[in-house]
């Protein structure tokens, strides 16, 4: 993961409505300067700030769209992905989509700080923290001080993940508590495409262990799950035909026995 881009979102928060703005431009689109998209999006931007940049990184780390930069102007394309997504979902409003991009910005190949908080500080910290002690961390963990206000809103914000309900911030601003998403049957093609997904980026194996879902993928984090509600889930994904597990062995392995396209076409059919 690069720390190249540590504070990419500038000062800003993702929002939904500035994402399916851009992905609705994504379709046929030529290069464009970061003010010819805000042309065409109305999203603000400035000569030295703006939100234009900072959500075509977000859109990015989201696994939403793909890149191509030529001489200070974007072109971007739509993932698989973003091409589901959007189909059913174009700003983003339904939980599933929420998540899904909740996920993908915290995976290894999303953005460094929200990796770090969500995926590695975290499960050795417990959910509820201070924020000084997340600033210290991250400052430790990658030599410089980084803005966490945009973190915050993003779990905070009704225009952005909000909804989702996992953080709650005290009143003096300085403990966060995170909340673990509640499993619901109707998002088991979530579960099971975030699973897939990470998966495909984590090993060729058709069958790994528990260690390598919590230790490796770090799956279940993202979702602020632990092991007995990791392995309760997993149960789950075997019902709609996901994944296999074999108790029978220590650590207990998991066998993969559905595509990752499947899971991300069937991703809305259990809430249609």
């Amino acid at each position: 993961m690069s720390q190249g881009h540590l504070n990419f979102h500038e000062t800003f928060a993702p929002e939904r409505e500035h994402l399916g703005r851009l992905l609705r431009l994504a379709d046929h689109m030529p290069f464009l300067t970061k003010e010819e998209v805000f042309a065409e999006t109305g999203i603000p931007t400035g000569a030295s700030s703006g939100k234009v940049v900072p959500h075509i990184k977000y859109a990015e780390y989201m696994g939403l769209v793909k890149t191509e930069r030529r001489q200070g102007k974007f072109r971007l394309e739509k993932t698989p992905v973003a091409e589901h997504v959007t189909d059913k979902d174009p700003f983003l409003a339904h939980p599933i989509s929420q998540l899904l991009c909740h996920y993908n910005l915290t995976s290894k190949t999303g953005a460094a700080l929200w990796h770090f908080v969500i995926r590695e500080f975290l499960p050795s910290h417990g959910r509820s923290v201070t924020r000084s002690d997340v600033q210290r961390s991250s400052q430790a963990r990658f030599g410089k001080r980084v803005n966490l206000t945009p973190f915050v809103s993003c779990y905070t914000r009704p225009n952005s993940f909000g909804p989702l309900g996992l953080l709650r911030v005290s009143a003096d601003k300085k403990t966060w508590s995170f909340q673990g998403h509640s499993y619901q049957d109707a998002f088991r093609y979530l579960y099971a495409y975030t699973l897939l997904s990470d998966w495909d980026r984590h090993s060729d194996e058709p069958e790994i262990t528990i260690n390598d879902v919590t230790n490796g993928i770090r799956w279940g984090a993202a979702f602020f799950w632990d092991m007995d509600m990791t392995l309760e889930v997993l149960s789950a994904l075997q019902e709609v035909g996901a994944v296999k597990l074999n108790r029978q062995l220590e650590p207990i392995t998991i066998i993969r026995t559905m595509a990752t396209e499947e899971a991300l076409r069937q991703l809305y059919s259990l809430v249609d």
